[in-house]
């Protein structure tokens, strides 16, 4: 081994700590034998060292992922201690022992599988963060947080953090940092309950009895076509994911949510209900927002981008300056912000770049902001004596979360009422009246398919089919006279 300068390794320093040029570097840790592997990525490796056999080797076994929820450095040193007062002192190698073991616990795992409750798999599920089960990563926080509501129930989730990273993987973290493990949070919420599937008799059923019948009897309780839809896709996700990690043995079931059948109504949504806002209205809410941008600064703006654009409310208060390329005249969409993973962009029009003007003008006057990425930064941030630090620790707390409390203040100023999805819907509907081609007009959307557009978005126009209707008459002449 190389000299090296050895520190005490604390959790301040990890967390203060650059990430390294290369992959990785070693930090050697000054209190016990034990080392810390940093990895370019950002995720730190605790390993124990220690000489071992007839010919005295260095041998080399891992300690644990560093996380300050569950793992710090006094655990790694407590485990290093441990490790080799248990194997190293009494002639055993801790590498084949701890394989062996694993092994064993993998075993009994699958053995105990049989008896285990869904609740159980629930847990299991939340504590890995949400995992995809069609792709590497965890979900995005939107939908983690969503699915964690049909899970577990409101109270449950309100006591836990979600965030994206970079990549668009979310994450969850317990409120309570003291709370050392996940057991402990489920022990001490275990009287929350609300109606979700966690408390449901489909939570406390057990693993082998969970089957179609039971899924269904759950998933069509739920009053709304969409809920239903949610609560049978999120229960197959839970239940794949199990398949995938082995908790329901060595030959598991198909899926039982696979055939499960969603109770329709008898009248189904129709293109008339999809309302819009008129040029009328549009023009009462943008004078509504210059009215309320010294109490609302960043959140009046959001609603003037989303009224000119395409943008989800959830994507626009995502985006970053680097997004914006005034050179190219676009505005970059990477797949983390997008709904559908994809990387799309918008063209930036005199509208749009009139908003973004009146943003960089809010910028200057609030010159915190200035140190932030974010196109609309939170006013949590604005005391933070080290903002980039803080933006970069917690990049879901420093920019807005919503824009609630100043769209309803909107509302009542333009009277106006609907949900700020509803001018997604305007937008879509004067691109249907600007373009006729259903491909430009999936570019301008960014829809996959005109589908979704005809089924959610586009309103029907009754003059002119009334007007088509009589067209047609005319050609059944023949049949009356």
């Amino acid at each position: 081994m190389t000299k090296q300068k050895r520190i005490v390794i604390t959790d301040k320093f990890i967390i203060s700590r650059e990430k390294p040029l290369s992959k990785f570097e070693t930090i050697w840790d000054s209190k016990v034998q034990m080392k810390v592997l940093h990895y370019k990525s950002g995720g730190w490796i605790f390993w124990g060292y220690s000489w071992f056999g007839p010919l005295s080797r260095t041998i080399l076994w891992k300690l644990g992922r560093w996380d300050r929820n569950t793992f710090n450095s006094a655990d790694a040193r407590t485990k290093y201690r441990a490790d080799k007062s248990t194997f190293i002192d009494n002639g055993i190698d801790p590498r084949v022992e701890k394989k062996q073991r694993k092994l064993l616990n993998y075993q009994k795992q699958l053995r105990e599988a049989d008896r285990s409750i869904f609740q159980k798999l629930i847990q299991k599920y939340v504590e890995a963060e949400f995992p995809r089960v069609k792709d590497i990563g965890n979900t995005t926080r939107r939908s983690a947080q969503s699915m964690s509501y049909a899970l577990i129930g409101r109270k449950r989730t309100k006591k836990l953090k979600f965030y994206d990273d970079d990549k668009g993987s979310g994450h969850v973290l317990r409120k309570d940092e003291n709370l050392r493990s996940w057991d402990e949070f489920w022990a001490n919420n275990k009287n929350e309950k609300a109606d979700c599937i966690y408390d449901s008799a489909l939570g406390h059923s057990f693993i082998e009895e969970v089957n179609t019948a039971r899924c269904k009897a759950y998933i069509n309780k739920s009053i709304t076509i969409s809920s239903r839809k949610f609560a049978r896709q999120t229960i197959s996700v839970v239940i794949t994911w199990g398949i995938d990690m082995g908790y329901f043995g060595e030959s598991p079931p198909a899926n039982p949510c696979f055939n499960v059948s969603i109770r329709r109504e008898k009248t189904p949504k129709t293109r008339g209900k999809n309302l819009v806002y008129s040029q009328e209205e549009l023009k009462r809410i943008w004078q509504a927002c210059d009215k309320f941008i010294d109490k609302y600064p960043f959140q009046t703006s959001a609603i003037k981008l989303l009224s000119v654009t395409s943008l989800r409310k959830e994507e626009a208060l995502e985006l970053k300056w680097d997004y914006v390329q005034e050179s190219t005249g676009l505005i970059d969409l990477p797949s983390a912000v997008t709904k559908i993973h994809e990387n799309q962009d918008i063209d930036i029009n005199a509208h749009i770049q009139f908003v973004l003007d009146e943003i960089k003008a809010l910028r200057k006057k609030y010159s915190w902001a200035m140190f932030l990425p974010w196109l609309f930064p939170s006013f949590r941030v604005k005391n933070k004596n080290t903002r980039p630090h803080y933006s970069k620790k917690f990049p879901h707390k420093s920019h807005l979360q919503d824009i609630r409390n100043c769209w309803n203040a909107v509302k009542l100023e333009a009277k106006v009422d609907g949900k700020t999805s509803r001018m997604k819907k305007t937008h879509h509907n004067l691109s249907n009246e600007v373009v006729s081609d259903p491909y430009d007009l999936i570019g301008l959307t960014r829809h996959t398919n005109t589908a979704v557009l005809e089924k959610h978005y586009l309103r029907h126009d009754a003059d002119k089919r009334k007007q088509q209707s009589k067209l047609l008459d005319s050609k059944f002449k023949l049949i009356k006279s």
